[in-house]
């Protein structure tokens, strides 16, 4: 359960084009190679015991490693420092508006919000 089950804040921030683009284009890398290894397996049971799909699974691997990298240095830029790590929250990205929304969970991250004069918009999570 959320630290405050009535209530959370929501608010946006607008990310850089680059920055939208190099996690769009890992999500997408690791998407391609995930589906790739689906296709290989519905079509070719056997596969799985081939080097060319022991290939494609180290691929799909260092592309999620890569994806993972890139959300958390999108994180630490673009959630406020205050929050950084420090409270409960999520985002999410909308890659098409640049957008990246935040929700805050805690009641204290909520004030700070205040504090440093954010805009939001309360939710009620649930």
């Amino acid at each position: 359960m959320y630290p405050n089950p009535t209530r959370a804040a929501l608010f946006s921030v607008i990310m850089e084009p680059e920055d939208v683009s190099l996690l769009q284009k890992a999500a997408i890398e690791t998407e391609l190679y995930t589906d790739t290894i689906a296709r290989l397996i519905g079509s070719q049971p056997d596969i799985i015991r081939q080097e060319v799909f022991s290939s494609y699974q180290d691929k799909q691997l260092a592309s999620r490693m890569a994806f993972e990298q890139q959300k958390a240095q999108m994180e630490e830029k673009y959630v406020p420092e205050f929050l950084y790590g420090k409270f409960h929250y999520d985002w999410n990205i909308t890659y098409a508006t640049r957008l990246m929304t935040i929700t805050v969970y805690d009641a204290s991250g909520i004030e700070l919000l205040k504090k440093h004069h954010i805009s939001f918009a309360t939710v009620y999570p649930g």
